[in-house]
């Protein structure tokens, strides 16, 4: 699919077209030029196609809804080997399955995505000593909760464990969609005693541009919480009571990222032709939780992912006894043992199993294509 990567911006600058095998850095690189942007991936060499089919959180959410909401129209090869073009008005329960459904329902060729003005952007990047750890949690809450949430805001608070060095690290990258130094909405993080506070101006397309990951083994795994600091600190207090003495051979980095989903961002779906994520306005603020795993000995592998596994059940039982667990699993978070298509709702998934068999009766890209989480 990397040949397929041509991008073209029609002649109203309304949309681009973008081939699937894209990278982001493809996509903002391009319209930087033209002072656009679309709504995709924060880091620029995630792919296209896998992060809108899974639904795609972008610095622009809070503003244009889910990454899969800003895409207009779909190429696709069918599995009886038809091109399709997937649109409102063509196929279009289709064009909502595609909207999260994951790779379900055909070999998507190219994207048509929504595109707006944009210009520079804030980043804001802080690094605070474990012991603000709460206080972290505080001013992330009092951003990710308020009901009056501000559009060009794009969060992350971030906890690192290495299991070597038996230490803790806490940031917050707190990015803002204007070219705005010091916004007043990161005042919280900005007030706390900081071992780094940086902010700067930048375009999307050189924010994006990202060293590449090393190849080491992962681990991933998703949940997402009501909008409650006093959580996410007993979070914290689970994860570093069942990690801190766990130090595998060739260690382990193990990474907490928690990032806003704010009810604002829900809203822009229906607008678009709606999704089938299952969520909804009125559910409130919420926060979506990655947890994360790095390391690079494979012979510590299975000992990692069973510590994994015990530790993520951990935190869930916690989220759960305070009453803030929600149901939804973000796709392009979630690890092999959970069930993202299901946490979308029963009718969610009843559709998308109505669709796939419309389209794939014999069931091509549910036996014969490997990967991705299935909805048979």
């Amino acid at each position: 699919m990397g040949h397929l990567n041509a991008t073209a911006l029609n002649e109203k600058g309304t949309s681009v077209a973008v081939g699937a095998g894209a990278v982001w850095n493809d996509v903002y690189g391009y319209l930087d030029g033209f002072n656009l942007a679309a709504a995709g991936g924060r880091n620029g060499l995630v792919g296209v196609g896998g992060l809108l089919l899974g639904g795609g959180i972008s610095h622009f959410s809070p503003r244009v809804g889910w990454a899969c909401d800003g895409v207009v129209g779909y190429e696709v090869v069918l599995a009886n080997g038809t091109l399709a073009n997937i649109s409102t008005t063509s196929h279009p329960d289709l064009y909502r399955a595609l909207k999260g459904g994951g790779n379900n329902f055909g070999v998507v060729t190219r994207y048509e995505l929504k595109t707006f003005p944009q210009g520079n952007m804030s980043v804001n990047t802080f690094s605070y000593d474990v012991s603000q750890v709460g206080a972290v949690f505080d001013a992330f809450n009092d951003v990710a909760a308020d009901p009056n949430f501000d559009p060009y805001v794009s969060l992350q608070a971030g906890l690192l464990y290495s299991s070597a060095a038996k230490a803790w690290s806490v940031s917050a990258s707190a990015y803002y969609t204007k070219p705005v130094l010091h916004p007043e909405v990161y005042s919280g993080f900005e007030a706390l005693p900081s071992i780094s506070n940086t902010s700067s101006i930048t375009s999307v397309a050189s924010l994006a541009a990202e060293n590449p990951t090393p190849p080491l083994n992962w681990l991933f795994a998703t949940l997402t919480l009501g909008t409650s600091s006093e959580t996410m600190l007993d979070i914290f207090k689970t994860l570093n009571g069942s990690l801190y003495d766990f130090n595998p051979a060739g260690g382990v980095t193990w990474n907490f990222a928690f990032e806003p989903l704010p009810s604002v961002m829900l809203s822009k779906s229906a607008a678009t032709g709606g999704n089938v994520l299952g969520l909804n306005p009125e559910d409130g603020n919420a926060i979506v939780l990655l947890f994360s795993a790095l390391w690079p000995n494979s012979s510590s592998s299975d000992a990692i992912y069973q510590q994994g596994r015990d530790t993520f059940a951990a935190i869930e039982k916690v989220a759960e006894g305070k009453g803030e667990l929600r149901k939804f699993e973000y796709l392009n978070y979630a690890g092999p043992h959970q069930t993202p298509l299901a946490s979308y709702g029963a009718d969610s998934l009843n559709f998308l199993r109505h669709v796939s068999k419309k389209y794939d009766p014999t069931g091509v890209f549910q036996h014969k294509v490997p990967g991705g989480f299935k909805v048979w």
